[in-house]
């Protein structure tokens, strides 16, 4: 991996399942899953959690929303295909959102308990 990944960091990875496919923001949330939330410019998908531009500017380009429908797993070869370049690694979500996100996740019932409290946990080591 040409940039190495953290909990909580904003990558750019390219995303099969949009209409168009494209490469969209992702926070990573357990590094050795590969697991990610993706991030969305518009409260698309419900339950969302928004995430302000403000304090975050070094990665995300306006205020967006987390997508909480469910985790979503990229393999190693994806993630490295993204981190080969260096621009797609856009930094850490402020450690102000990462702790509301931790307070907000408990209550969100898409993503299965085990998931919520490895999700929690891993964030939380950031806080």
């Amino acid at each position: 991996m040409s940039v190495p990944l953290n909990v909580g960091d904003v990558i750019r990875i390219y995303d099969g399942t949009t209409d168009p496919h494209k490469m969209k923001r992702f926070l990573c949330v357990l590094v050795a899953e590969g697991w990610f939330l993706r991030i969305n410019t518009n409260a698309f998908w419900k339950p969302h959690f928004p995430l302000p531009h403000t304090g975050n500017e070094h990665c995300l380009d306006h205020d967006s929303f987390l997508e909480l429908r469910g985790v979503i797993e990229y393999d190693d070869y994806s993630i490295e295909s993204a981190l080969d370049d260096p621009g797609n690694h856009l930094g850490q979500l402020s450690r102000d959102v990462i702790a509301q996100l931790v307070e907000h996740l408990p209550n969100v019932r898409t993503i299965a308990k085990v998931e919520r409290d490895r999700i929690i946990e891993s964030l939380s080591a950031l806080l």
